[in-house]
């Protein structure tokens, strides 16, 4: 499947680009815009299958651009993202024949459901990232010369098939049979993000979802994401978010268990 991007603000696209990644390694990001003006040049251009908007942009907003895009008769998906607060102009991206919409904070969970309702209209399923796994290992030299893309599809999957645990890049490296040095320059190259970036953003990613869905205490969840200091969680919570677990909890989530977090 062929994927666009149009997020003005880079954080928030490296995020849905990854989360698209993570869920489906087999994802072609055919570019990355960042307002709507961007994307309404860009979009005829590349083709792609599905596009995931910002409501909210300067220069150009996302639904104008998909109202002008939409006269072009193009068969692309759009899949806007909307905070609480803009629920209104969800509402108007609806009447414009949108064919889905996220509510921020994006969350794995998010694009998985939207990837496998556009995978059952088309009547296909997404490839099982399983298969990258259990590539022989014989052959990993000749796809890394062939297509190196592969090595960090692969570990992609690595990182969420240990989400419990601490993910260290020497481990990681061993794992995907490549030498740490060699798989932190593809990564960065790839990703534009060091992979210990990438492991921290996926798990603060999964510890949303844990506090939205569920009430497990905040130390239960750092636990549950591999991070056993809960200190550090809150730390990197806070810095990745600009909130507290807490505050997101009381904000988006289930009510929790009686809980000591860390001074707020």
């Amino acid at each position: 499947m062929r994927v666009m991007v149009v997020e003005d603000e880079k954080r928030a696209r490296g995020l849905i680009i990854n989360l698209l990644l993570l869920a489906d390694p087999q994802i072609q990001i055919v570019g990355e815009c960042v307002n709507g003006e961007d994307g309404l040049q860009a979009i005829p251009e590349k083709m792609p299958d599905m596009v995931f908007v910002d409501i909210r942009m300067p220069v150009m907003d996302g639904l104008e651009m998909i109202r002008r895009l939409k006269q072009k008769n193009l068969d692309t998906e759009f899949v806007i993202l909307t905070g609480y607060s803009d629920f209104g102009y969800a509402k108007k991206a609806i009447d414009l024949g949108v064919d889905g919409y996220i509510l921020k904070p994006v969350t794995y969970e998010d694009v998985s459901e939207v990837l496998q309702k556009y995978e059952n209209k088309k009547g296909h399923g997404a490839l099982d990232p399983a298969i990258l796994k259990d590539l022989p290992v014989t052959h990993v030299h000749e796809l890394e010369r062939q297509c190196e893309n592969l090595i960090v599809s692969r570990t992609i999957h690595y990182v969420n098939s240990h989400m419990n645990v601490p993910v260290r890049l020497a481990e990681t490296a061993r794992e995907i049979r490549v030498s740490p040095e060699h798989l932190s320059r593809l990564f960065r190259e790839e990703m534009d993000m060091t992979f210990t970036d990438y492991v921290r953003l996926v798990k603060i990613d999964y510890s949303m979802v844990l506090l939205r869905k569920t009430d497990l205490k905040i130390q239960e969840i750092a636990w549950a994401v591999g991070i056993e200091n809960e200190k550090y969680f809150f730390n990197i919570f806070k810095e990745t978010l600009g909130m507290t677990p807490k505050q997101y909890r009381l904000m988006h989530g289930t009510p929790e268990k009686e809980d000591k977090a860390p001074e707020e």
